[in-house]
């Protein structure tokens, strides 16, 4: 093809005709801009594509990250809400007078409000994605930011969490190993069985739950308690919904990626 051009080139110069061999000099360097422009269209159209399968890929395993940290966050929450509600039993039970007391149920009332766990989510994808730069694959700026805001609205779910532990552990089992019985509470018992493992026995000692249940200072903790499980229940509510608004930022885009996908198809 070039040897074909460059012979009506030389045609026209040895005929003299200077002007149509301008024109036609023209006219090609003019095909010759259209068909790199025509190039450079194409390429960076395949580039496009490439960069909406890797979002499309990006997306996908982001979403089941997701999604799995839900499962995690429902367990946990599920375990706060019961936690919550022992603790307001319990502080029902405390009075100045002292009920007829039940060892068996304020054991099992007990062992329920310590038996909730704090939200640990699993951050390896998000991490990845923001550590090996593919963020900017990712066109949706709200779902850029959402997800560059994750770590930060992580620390603020486990700092309430923290806060409760603190308070459970720091000051209600230290007072109860004072005032009552660690050894009673069936905490753990069924992780044992799970394990095949023989679960702990009960005491041999005797206690008086009923100076444990007619005390303000054993009310106050059990207070405290049931407001800090109030704390990281909300924390868990804004979480939750954090999360779910990422998953229907990335369905939707991932059903334009699809719309887009079925139109290069049909074309």
């Amino acid at each position: 093809m070039i040897k074909f051009f460059r012979k009506i080139r030389y045609d026209l110069m040895e005929k003299n005709k200077t002007g149509k061999y301008l024109k036609y000099a023209i006219g090609e360097i003019v095909l010759v801009v259209i068909g790199i422009l025509i190039a450079l269209s194409i390429n960076t159209w395949n580039e496009n594509r490439k960069d909406e399968i890797k979002e499309q890929v990006i997306l996908i395993s982001l979403k089941v990250n997701l999604l799995e940290n839900l499962k995690l966050l429902n367990l946990a929450n599920q375990a706060t809400i019961n936690a919550y509600y022992a603790s307001l039993n319990l502080h029902e039970l405390t009075t100045p007078n002292g009920n007829t007391i039940n060892s068996s149920k304020i054991d099992s009332l007990i062992s329920v409000t310590f038996d909730y766990f704090t939200f640990d989510p699993n951050s390896g994808t998000i991490n990845e994605i923001i550590n090996s730069g593919q963020l900017n694959i990712i066109k949706n700026e709200e779902l850029k930011n959402q997800i560059s805001n994750w770590s930060g609205i992580v620390e603020d779910t486990q700092r309430d969490g923290d806060i409760a532990n603190k308070h459970a552990f720091d000051n209600m089992v230290m007072y109860l190993s004072e005032n009552g019985s660690i050894s009673n509470l069936p905490i753990g018992n069924g992780l044992a069985q799970n394990l095949n493992l023989k679960p702990k026995s009960t005491s041999s000692f005797e206690f008086n739950y009923q100076n444990l249940m007619s005390s303000s200072e054993f009310e106050n903790l059990v207070s405290w308690h049931s407001t800090n499980m109030l704390y990281l229940l909300n924390e868990y509510l804004s979480f939750k919904s954090y999360v779910e608004n990422m998953i229907d930022l990335i369905d939707s885009e991932t059903e334009k990626n699809n719309e887009s996908t079925t139109m290069y198809i049909s074309q």
